[in-house]
């Protein structure tokens, strides 16, 4: 269940990884190897293709001395670049070696190219043509008389590599299950994060008489078989053949959330502590996996409008606000102040707040443009999570209407609270500043309970990009 390439992406995506092996080549001054998946057709990325990839990897890493490597996922398929300090000859030696051990191997694509740019050809070297996946002869003629289909070959690539990775099916069955798993890891952060004005944290209650630390701890537990629903949900409506439209998806997922609603209740003992994460997590968590699965906007990492890159955080915010489109004007469209029945229809009856609604229907702008802009800058600077969560919630709430927040102190408190934390110096709050802000949200009963909600979705997206997202380097 991926997307399939365009001609001009693979084109592209040639003529950026030609540049970039110049680069390293000129900055490291070795040898280089180009690692991709030799898999026929449009179709290069999918989890049993990255298992593959990660396989050789695994190989070859043991017989290389690496100075450095980095590796990049998308569309056009996972690749791999290592500057090896080894003689070039030797090395494209190895790399055939490699591709030439099993059936696995032959879905390896080694490059070698040396210093001067030029490439490591297997003739040269007097070694054999890569052969056919089908028929075992040289690949080369069997391209140019045209004996197999692309389709043919493709399913004898993806039979190799479920003959060689028995487990790589059950890869993609795994994804929903980590991302229930990154969805809770977000949920306890953001209740780790201390210390947050008006809210539970390792050191108070903040302003809630009715819940404490243990409370939202019972609470994650219960609501982890809801978002690995919701994410099932995401990944099996993506895939060609059996993709569903977004509508019908949000309006599934809202009946898992009733569901998830009853749990948390019945876990809390009738308090409200995730109702609006329930909402914003499993939304995200939903979008995420039909992402992954190849049904988002950009259908696997990563997209490119007017030949900007956009990242796997920005596709999954975008593909909530496409499972969320015209949802105010669905939800909305007959409150008046008269029959509005929850806080949230009162605050839009009253004063036009469309509140979480409108953030997942804008594909949360205060998570795009505040939370994480704010939270990876702050761990890119040295800091640490905790005091990065601490400073992204301050950003958040500068940028959202909190509706927790206005139901508890009204309209106006709101915006002097949001004055008050932009008058705040341009750093890293300190913990004094903190507390400070925490007693004086207590004092008031106020909550930025929304903020929070928020500020779990930024630290989901930043790790599941880690874990997913477009690329990964590292020097060795």
């Amino acid at each position: 269940m991926s997307r399939k390439a365009s001609l001009n992406e693979i084109l592209d995506d040639r003529e950026r990884r030609a540049e970039r092996q110049r680069e390293l080549i000129t900055l490291y001054g070795t040898p280089l190897v180009s690692f991709t998946m030799n898999i026929p057709g449009a179709e290069k990325d999918s989890p049993m293709i990255r298992a593959g990839f990660a396989e050789g990897l695994h190989r070859l890493h043991p017989v290389l001395s690496v100075r450095y490597e980095e590796e990049r996922y998308g569309v056009t398929g996972p690749e791999a670049l290592l500057c090896v300090d080894m003689d070039p000859q030797e090395l494209k030696r190895i790399t055939v070696k490699l591709e030439e051990a099993d059936a696995l191997g032959r879905l390896f694509d080694m490059d070698v190219i040396r210093t001067d740019g030029t490439s490591v050809s297997r003739t040269e070297l007097g070694l054999p043509m890569r052969k056919c996946l089908l028929c075992g002869e040289p690949a080369k003629m069997c391209r140019l008389a045209g004996r197999h289909t692309t389709d043919e070959l493709n399913a004898a690539a993806k039979a190799i590599l479920r003959d060689a990775l028995p487990d790589a099916e059950a890869f993609e069955d795994n994804i929903s299950e980590e991302l229930a798993d990154l969805a809770c890891a977000a949920l306890r952060a953001e209740l780790d994060a201390t210390p947050k004005p008006g809210l539970v944290d390792r050191y108070n209650n903040g302003s809630h008489g009715d819940m404490n630390y243990s409370t939202f701890c019972r609470s994650i537990e219960a609501l982890r078989p809801y978002f690995l629903s919701a994410a099932r949900l995401g990944a099996g409506s993506a895939g060609e053949g059996d993709f569903i439209p977004e509508r019908e998806v949000f309006e599934e997922l809202r009946k898992l959330g009733k569901i998830a609603e009853r749990e948390m209740f019945t876990a809390t003992g009738g308090v409200n502590t995730h109702k609006g994460a329930i909402f914003a997590m499993g939304l995200a968590v939903c979008a995420a996996a039909r992402v992954l699965s190849g049904g988002g906007p950009g259908m696997r990492f990563p997209r490119t409008d007017d030949r900007r890159p956009v990242s796997l955080t920005d596709e999954i915010m975008d593909e909530c606000a496409l499972l969320t489109k015209e949802l105010c004007a669905r939800d909305f469209d007959s409150v008046t102040p008269e029959n509005a029945e929850t806080a949230g229809k009162k605050l839009y009856a009253r004063f036009g707040i469309t509140g979480a609604r409108g953030q997942a229907e804008g594909g949360f702008p205060a998570v795009r443009k505040a939370g994480l802009p704010y939270y990876r800058k702050a761990l890119s600077g040295g800091a640490g999570k905790n005091d990065a969560a601490c400073g992204a919630l301050l950003a958040i709430m500068c940028h959202t209407a909190d509706t927790n927040l206005i139901k508890r102190g009204g309209m106006e408190k709101a915006e002097q609270v949001a004055d008050r934390i932009r008058s705040m110096p341009d750093r890293i709050p300190t913990e004094k500043e903190l507390l400070l802000l925490d007693c004086d949200f207590i004092r008031e009963h106020l909550s930025p309970g929304g903020s929070a909600d928020l500020l779990a979705l930024t630290i989901f997206l930043h790790e599941l990009d880690i874990r997913f997202g477009t690329g990964t380097c590292r020097v060795l």
